[in-house]
């Protein structure tokens, strides 16, 4: 399934009646009557998140009916970053008038902690806490709250999403009430007091409780949908900062951190389990610090013996590619499942996200039916029927030259450990997004799969496709002004300079 909006489902963008026209902005149309660049990206927006617009992987300029025709005033990159503030707001704006931020939880503002784990003055806090239900396209209802703590830092609020544990419910009769299950409701109450009284890091707490216990697992995707709003949604409205997004949980919201940080990598600064281990797919952590916070004595379920193997893994990765895989295991002498879980907001919030890395390891795998189909700098059209495509992708910014590895293996289980995926990458197109912070776009560049080249040349900065991948990634660090489309089954072609 792809994820082109807030819905795990796969859409198809039509075509879009507004015409856009761009001024002293930086933005010029061929039509006569011009409009407000603002006004016109809002009114495109509205559609788009309304869902009278829907997108496809297959990014615009592919297909004229697609997108309305944009130029930059001049191909440069500071034109591209004017436009990207109007770009923004007209984002904002439309998320403001289809309602989204009533669909998350509003922050309620707790005392500081401190190392001694007192509650110093900061803003006057909240009353109470307001817990609110957020619910997910097929009906899932999810208790939640978001605890703001501290002063917020100049570049914006960090954003904690911390799980309980707890999970499934296992009766012999299916719950009534999904959030029937005392323990699940016991372990959410204290990740709450968790994040109040013992998490020292300023910033903003996301805690949500299973939105049902009869399923309890973290890795569903009502679950995906969910934290996906929740960070868009704080990025627009509460000034959180995109590049100071972290996940953590405990116990089964270890696990959940472990399979969650792998498949949405590029979303997170770095990701902490504690209490848990689980296998996981080691590979696409390369960009992602990893800590791991257990006990010695926690042997059940194999959760200390599965977290030494998760980071034997990351050290051999290290070693191989010693720019990536930055990795912790601390084991709590003499303690068991129970651990003193403070050490991990204080390591987390130390980490800034590189929207940008220069290599990129990717295993496009699936969890529960879910493909997440972009990763930071790199996207594919269509996600695997079966299986998991595995991509290498690394700029050198000198050469101006990007190589790329990308295989497909269909009946390979990622989490395994199976790492033979050694068919050339041809069930899907490639989309490479490139900004200027990845390569010089002025100039010419080239990029190889698998050895051959399959492109060749400039491509202009164009504000529609930055407009397009804000839409779908919904973080304007993503609002890439160039995608490059590599059809991997055709013969490639060199383009000329524009």
């Amino acid at each position: 399934m792809l994820v082109c909006s807030l819905h795990l489902q796969r859409t198809r963008f039509t075509c879009l009646p507004v015409v856009f026209a761009f001024l002293c902005t930086g933005l010029l149309s061929h039509e006569a009557n011009a409009i407000d660049p603002a006004e016109a990206a809002t009114a495109w927006f509205d559609k788009v998140l309304s869902g009278e617009v829907v997108l496809t992987a297959q990014p615009s300029g592919t297909d004229a009916s697609e997108a309305p025709h944009l130029e930059l005033s001049t191909n440069s990159q500071e034109a591209a970053s004017e436009f990207a503030v109007t770009l923004w707001q007209a984002y904002r704006d439309a998320a403001t008038t289809q309602g989204w931020q009533q669909q998350i939880p509003q922050p309620s503002r707790v005392g500081r902690t401190t190392s001694s784990g007192q509650s110093a003055p900061s803003t006057p806090p909240t009353q109470s806490i307001d817990i609110i239900e957020m619910e997910s396209s097929d009906g899932q209802r999810m208790p939640c709250c978001l605890l703001q703590k501290g002063d917020k830092p100049p570049n914006g609020w960090p954003l904690f999403i911390c799980m309980h544990g707890g999970g499934k419910y296992f009766g012999k009769e299916k719950l009534t009430d999904p959030h029937g299950w005392m323990v699940n409701s016991r372990e959410f109450t204290t990740q709450i007091a968790l994040a109040r009284k013992v998490y020292q890091p300023d910033g903003m707490y996301f805690v949500p409780r299973m939105a049902d216990d009869n399923r309890g697992r973290w890795f569903h995707q009502h679950n995906l949908e969910l934290f996906q709003r929740l960070i868009r949604g704080c990025i627009l409205f509460y000034d959180v900062d995109p590049n100071r997004v972290y996940i953590t949980g405990i116990s089964q919201g270890g696990y959940g951190t472990g399979h969650l940080a792998p498949l949405l990598a590029d979303r997170f600064a770095a990701a902490s389990p504690m209490a848990g281990g689980a296998e996981v797919v080691y590979e696409n952590l390369r960009n992602l610090p990893f800590r791991s916070e257990i006990g010695e004595h926690d042997t059940m379920y194999r959760r200390i013996e599965l977290a030494q193997k998760t980071h034997e893994k990351l050290e051999e990765l290290h070693q191989s590619d010693p720019g990536g895989y930055s990795h912790l295991l601390s084991i709590q002498k003499g303690k068991g499942h129970g651990i003193d879980y403070s050490p991990v907001p204080n390591w987390l919030s130390e980490h800034t996200r590189n929207p940008y890395p220069q290599r990129v390891v990717w295993r496009c795998h699936e969890k529960d039916g879910f493909y997440n189909p972009h990763f930071y700098w790199l996207s594919v059209t269509e996600v695997p029927s079966s299986g998991y495509y595995h991509i290498i992708a690394e700029i050198d910014r000198e050469t101006q030259t990007i190589e790329i590895n990308a295989h497909q293996n269909p009946g390979g289980k990622a989490e395994e450990g199976d790492i033979t995926a050694n068919q050339p990458l041809s069930s899907t197109d490639l989309v490479v997004h490139l900004n200027d912070q990845l390569l010089d776009l002025d100039e010419p560049f080239v990029i190889k799969v698998n050895g051959q080249v399959q492109f060749s040349g400039i491509r202009a900065r164009t504000p529609s496709t930055m407009a397009r991948n804000l839409a779908i990634r919904g973080d304007l660090n993503y609002a890439f002004p160039v995608d490059i489309v590599l059809k991997l089954h055709e013969t490639p072609q060199a383009e000329p300079a524009h």
